[in-house]
């Protein structure tokens, strides 16, 4: 990308000799994630498959309700990253308001989310990142990054689709009838 600049004493526009990049990401592992949890150091950006929505799994008609999201000012989306690792994210003020946008914005549900600037800290004892207020939201193909792991999760999925039940976990109500009735199932595992 090459950016035109006017310079004050000169009345006309010139192409400065060097190429300033678009965007350069800084993608680390769950391992780094979790040595620099709580530093206050470095920021990171972070590129994964959406599992969990404020709770609702991905196959589920996602209902992302903006008032209820900016009344609580942030929503959580559980990650996967193509090592295995799921992380949970919190997206907070306007990086929650562009998620919301952008979600909707497409025609189907989308499958990766990048985000920048993550802050990795320890929430309830769990290792989890939080955006912060220069955070930017990207989804499958905003950006290059985004389109190469969009391909990556459609040539990886039996890698994309195992999941530690301990990380990703979504409560459902039952009753004790319903609970039985499970268990005498010759092929529950309980």
């Amino acid at each position: 990308m090459c950016i035109n600049l006017k310079i004050p004493w000169q009345s006309h526009w010139i192409n400065p000799p060097v190429q300033i990049p678009e965007d350069r990401f800084r993608f680390h592992t769950y391992e780094e994630f979790k040595a620099n949890c709580d530093s206050k150091g470095d920021l990171y950006d972070y590129v994964g498959h959406m599992k969990l929505v404020n709770g609702q799994t991905m196959t589920d008609h996602i209902v992302l309700g903006e008032a209820d999201i900016a009344e609580k000012r942030h929503l959580c989306v559980h990650v996967q990253t193509h090592d295995g690792q799921v992380m949970k994210l919190y997206l907070w003020d306007k990086a929650a308001s562009d998620f919301c946008q952008k979600f909707k914005s497409y025609g189907s549900i989308p499958s990766v989310l990048l985000v920048t600037t993550v802050n990795p800290k320890h929430l309830g004892g769990t290792l989890a990142l939080t955006s912060m207020s220069s955070s930017r939201v990207f989804m499958d193909a905003d950006v290059q990054p985004s389109k190469d792991y969009l391909e990556w999760l459609v040539s990886n999925s039996e890698i994309a689709n195992r999941v530690a039940a301990e990380v990703v976990t979504k409560p459902e109500a039952v009753t004790l009838e319903e609970l039985f009735s499970y268990i005498k199932q010759e092929t529950s595992k309980v």
